[in-house]
């Protein structure tokens, strides 16, 4: 097909003779304008020698410039044929070098072709794929055996810092039964019960949730305390709610 292409590419024969009949023509052009130009120049010469020559001397000179003339005249469609003639000859010649070379190269690639058909079979291929599925099958094993032995220990570091997260959390404080309390006017943590003062309203934060509430009474936090955590005279604890 590239030579089909380079073929098709190559200019016509009739464009390159005609553009050696333009050159020729363009040459013919040239050789007339210089014969009629000798001419005029012969003319000039002759007729100022005229005048020291006799009428029988010009006549005879004038009759051997007209033969030569004459022989000059036939001589150009002999020259305009030879000047013709080699690039016909090479076209010629160049077009039969291309068909060689197309035929070469189509007998070439016919060989190949049926090399190529000798070689191959309906079995090949289903043979090679199934080495290929066998080998990828293989590599996915190996894959997830190495996925596995490389996730374990990262797996166990993950769950020692889940549970390390959850023994430092505050919630599980609270899950033990532990209340935190702020001020429901700041948010402000109270963790002494001397600033608290009665009617002071707090927000209590349990394991599963607030709850709002009122300082009743604070008078506990100016009598002493024994041992046991109650304070002296008093068995029972103020209520908060």
């Amino acid at each position: 097909q590239r030579l089909l292409a380079a073929a098709r590419a190559l200019p016509k024969p009739e464009d390159i003779l005609a553009l050696a009949r333009q050159r020729l023509d363009h040459a013919a052009h040239r050789l007339n304008a210089a014969l009629l130009r000798l001419a005029g120049e012969k003319r000039t010469r002759l007729a100022s020698a005229t005048t020291g020559l006799s009428p029988h001397l010009l006549r005879r000179h004038a009759s051997a410039e007209r033969q030569r003339l004459d022989a000059l005249a036939r001589r150009l469609p002999h020259v305009a044929r030879q000047a013709t003639q080699p690039p016909r000859q090479r076209l010629k010649q160049a077009l039969q070098r291309l068909q060689t070379a197309l035929l070469h190269l189509t007998q070439g690639k016919r060989t190949l072709l049926a090399r190529a058909a000798a070689g191959l079979s309906p079995h090949l291929p289903r043979r090679q794929a199934l080495t290929e599925r066998q080998r990828i099958d293989d590599l996915a094993r190996r894959l997830i055996r190495a996925g596995g032995l490389v996730m374990q220990p990262r797996r166990q570091r993950l769950e020692q810092a889940t549970r390390l997260l959850d023994n430092l959390n505050y919630r599980a404080v609270l899950a033990r039964g532990y209340v935190l309390a702020h001020d429901a006017a700041s948010g402000a943590l109270i963790t002494r019960a001397e600033p608290v003062r009665g009617g002071q309203r707090l927000t209590l934060e349990f394991f599963d949730g607030q709850r709002h509430a009122r300082i009743e009474d604070s008078s506990h936090a100016d009598k002493p305390r024994d041992k046991t955590g109650n304070s002296s005279g008093d068995q029972g604890q103020d209520s908060l709610f």
